[in-house]
């Protein structure tokens, strides 16, 4: 778990006080979570990370995979997307659907 917590704060490029200020936790606690002093964390502080960062609670927890919530992830990356660009995507997911794209 400790490994897991440490890949995502070296992903976001921030420091650990950095991290635990972002999703309302304690340097303190994050610290023990992330050298093994404590060997769990608890379902609510991997909601928090998921939340504000798009892993999967599940995965933070006990590294179930996959390890990020992929409809989210989907979700804002078409929020920026223009009307003709959103078309394509649908009329793309319209094909896998019926099997047609390889």
């Amino acid at each position: 778990m400790a490994e897991r917590l440490n890949k995502i704060i070296n992903e976001l490029g921030i420091n650990k006080t950095a991290f635990s200020k972002s999703i309302g936790v304690s340097r303190n606690h994050i610290y023990q979570l992330t050298n093994g002093q404590q060997h769990s964390v608890s379902r609510s502080v991997a909601l928090l990370i998921e939340q504000k960062y798009n892993y999967r609670a599940d995965w933070v927890m006990t590294g179930e995979l996959p390890v990020m919530n992929l409809a989210k992830e989907l979700t804002e990356k078409m929020k920026g997307m223009d009307d003709e660009t959103l078309r394509t995507v649908s009329a793309y997911l319209d094909e896998l659907r019926k099997g047609g794209c390889k």
